[in-house]
């Protein structure tokens, strides 16, 4: 049988069992997601979830022959289908429903079957697992993984910037280094929220229904670019004036960073086969306008992360068409084009490119969850870098190809996210064996 595969909040493919190349199966632009998929009895269905990374989403199903796809579940990111079940991930508990196959219907309630069910701050997969005879694994833990924002330092040392542990995502230090834009969680929604350094101070900027994350800043720290819903949008770091949105951009388009000069705004669509993308930048004393998005970089694979450079010369990015996630760096034009050369510049693997403020270090994430950096230098036209190392060896938490980290201006430090003293302690994976017979001493009413 052909093997399903799955990449962040991009469309499922399917791949010849024999090798050969992916042939996409549902559009991200209406089914973002494409997610945990499962083939159902028979072959002829899937079964995956469509999430756009912040908990919102449901279960689809997918019918191979006509390519139609139905709803099953709401408000869930994660579920398997077991012995006539669908069993669902909802606020840290598992319910069951009888489900048919055949006909791809829930036919009877649900009941919370196991509750305690931890999630992980990637993509809010709930921790479980479900194997065809019955047995299911979990790792037991709260509805939300928490987070604590601390400083970090290339020994190991951390000083907290948020005591309070939070459903934190993407970190986002301003240009001057004074606020900390981040994502929050609260009571289900996701919304902008920045940080007063020196006042210790946090104050929310987005109040929409749709989930928000990737701040970046204007280099003036004037205003922060977001990904809200599906799409991209910018307000007023202060959180004054309303939310505005950039027409005409790819689904799940996911912004990243600014140029020096403030012309451009580099972003990409957070899905498979993405491309790198910008956008024109029109700024004025208490005005920021964006125009029509231009291609910036196409070529095989998925690339995303595009980093302009302090000094607006180079754009670094994130790319697998290597097979791995490496970090590479490409020239950036005045015209706002990438061109020429591209240098590899992570060693193993590597994710979420972020220059530091003297012009002579790149950061990311490598895959082993530390920090990697590598040193470089200019030589006329060329890059050059120096082999990459780990800056530190301490782990983050692990938040796919979204930054858990950012780099202060000194370059010594970083703020970066670590699990919560209450979210480490929630270590224990838990085995139940024969499901399907509690199911059906359950479920009696509902035959399969």
């Amino acid at each position: 049988m052909p093997s399903l595969r799955k990449w962040g909040p991009g469309g499922l493919s399917r791949i010849p069992a024999a090798g050969g190349v992916p042939r996409p199966l549902t559009d991200p632009r209406s089914n973002p997601g494409g997610l945990w998929p499962q083939v159902l009895p028979g072959g002829k269905s899937v079964l995956f979830a469509a999430s756009n990374g912040s908990g919102q989403g449901g279960l689809r199903i997918l019918t191979l022959n006509d390519g139609k796809v139905k709803t099953i579940i709401e408000n869930t990111t994660h579920g398997r289908y077991l012995s006539g079940h669908l069993i669902y991930y909802r606020e840290g508990t598992l319910f069951a429903a009888p489900m048919n196959a055949d006909r791809l219907v829930i036919t009877g309630p649900p009941v919370p079957l196991v509750q305690g069910v931890s999630n992980t701050g990637n993509w809010r997969r709930a921790e479980f697992d479900l194997s065809s005879n019955g047995t299911l694994v979990y790792r037991g833990g709260s509805a939300g993984t928490s987070f604590v924002l601390s400083w970090l330092d290339s020994a190991g040392k951390t000083v907290p910037v948020i005591s309070k542990p939070g459903q934190y995502g993407s970190p986002s230090l301003s240009p001057d280094g004074s606020r900390l834009a981040l994502s929050v969680i609260q009571e289900g929604k996701q919304n902008l929220w920045v940080y007063d350094l020196r006042r210790e101070t946090l104050n929310r900027l987005t109040s929409d229904a749709d989930p928000v994350m990737l701040p970046t800043w204007t280099r003036d720290g004037e205003y922060l670019a977001f990904r809200s819903g599906n799409a991209l949008a910018w307000k007023r770091s202060d959180g004054s004036g309303k939310t505005e949105y950039l027409a005409g951009v790819s689904p799940n388009a996911g912004p990243w960073s600014f140029s020096a000069d403030g012309k451009w705004l580099a972003f990409w669509p957070l899905e498979d086969g993405s491309d790198l993308w910008i956008a024109p930048v029109e700024r004025k004393p208490g005005l920021l306008k964006m125009g029509q998005p231009q291609l910036l970089l196409q070529q095989a694979g998925s690339k995303g992360a595009p980093a302009i450079s302090p000094d607006g010369r180079w754009v670094a990015y994130t790319s697998n068409e290597s097979g791995r996630f490496e970090i590479y760096v490409m020239p950036f034009s005045p015209q706002g084009r990438a061109v020429g050369q591209k240098w590899l510049v992570s060693n193993g693997g590597g994710t979420g490119p972020i220059w530091s403020h003297n012009g002579r270090e790149l950061f990311y994430q490598s895959l082993d969850r530390r920090i990697g950096v590598a040193a470089y230098a200019v030589r006329g036209d060329s890059f050059v870098a120096e082999k990459a190392r780990h800056w530190s060896e301490t782990r983050l938490v692990d938040t796919g190809y979204f930054s858990s980290f950012d780099v202060a201006r000194d370059g010594k430090h970083v703020v970066a996210m670590f699990a919560a003293e209450d979210s480490r302690a929630a270590t224990l994976v838990r085995v139940l064996l024969h499901v399907d017979g509690e199911l059906r001493r359950r479920l009696p009413a509902f035959a399969r």
